[in-house]
């Protein structure tokens, strides 16, 4: 009856008004209640035997240089730096909800897109997706004007587009029917040349030019060794005479 009446006095005194630094009874090792904070809040307070005891303490970190712990949540902000050893896994994500997205922009950022597929949205979209083999598939904002840029200043960029479809009725198509080439600089001709010409529904280009020295029209003149042809047909042999001959089994002249 006189140990109980004592632990309840040393309980009063210690939950109640926190001036108790610490106490025991006579019998070791059979509960103890330790305080460091200043009254009236008690930091931790242990019950039982180092074993077998009641524990409860306020942490604002963890107390020892290594610690596993099986699941953490944490809301709101973190900050400082988070050094990590191994890997830090996200989930899958979705189109409007990304594993990696921003604060103030949640529905944009990186996801999952399938078996070694990674996928880039917008606003909820994905508009670019890089493929198993490392090959990157656009998809273009309705308001873009500039779908794909590419920028080198050491003047070995080229783009190479290669139609993957073996079947010959499947060319490259373009929206726009055409191809757009502007000269950037003096270094570029902005001419748009090819191995192999082949005219198409009847089509004749306004201008070709290979080497500069055959220049055709379709309302000028042909020139022939020359660049600058004086007549429709302007052949400039280099010899001293300047006549031409035209042979053949049905020929006609006509002026």
């Amino acid at each position: 009856m006189r140990k109980r009446f004592l632990i309840v006095i040393i309980l009063i005194a210690v939950l109640g008004f926190g001036s108790l630094a610490s106490a025991a009874v006579s019998t070791p090792n059979i509960w103890k209640i330790v305080s460091n904070a200043i009254s009236p809040v008690v930091a931790n307070w242990e019950l039982g035997s180092a074993t077998n005891r009641i524990k409860k303490g306020w942490f604002t970190s963890l107390d020892a240089t290594s610690a596993t712990i099986g699941s953490i949540a944490v809301s709101g902000t973190v900050s400082g730096d988070m050094v990590v050893g191994g890997q830090v896994r996200a989930s899958n994500g979705t189109s409007t909800a990304p594993s990696y997205s921003f604060n103030s922009d949640t529905n944009t950022g990186m996801l999952w897109g399938g078996n070694d597929i990674i996928k880039f949205n917008n606003n909820g979209t994905t508009t670019l997706t890089i493929a198993a083999n490392g090959q990157p598939k656009f998809g273009f904002l309705a308001s873009s004007t500039a779908n794909l840029v590419m920028s080198d200043t050491l003047g070995n960029l080229y783009t190479s587009i290669d139609n993957r479809i073996t079947s010959a009725s499947s060319p490259l198509v373009l929206a726009a029917n055409n191809i757009n080439i502007t000269k950037a600089s003096s270094t570029a001709n902005g001419y748009l040349s090819s191995t192999d010409w082949t005219s198409f529904n009847g089509k004749v280009s306004s201008q070709w030019a290979t080497s500069g020295s055959n220049i055709s029209y379709v309302a000028g003149s042909v020139g022939v060794g020359t660049t600058a042809p004086i007549h429709k047909l302007d052949v400039n042999t280099g010899a001293a005479s300047t006549l031409a001959r035209f042979s053949g089994t049905n020929t006609t002249l006509s002026r």
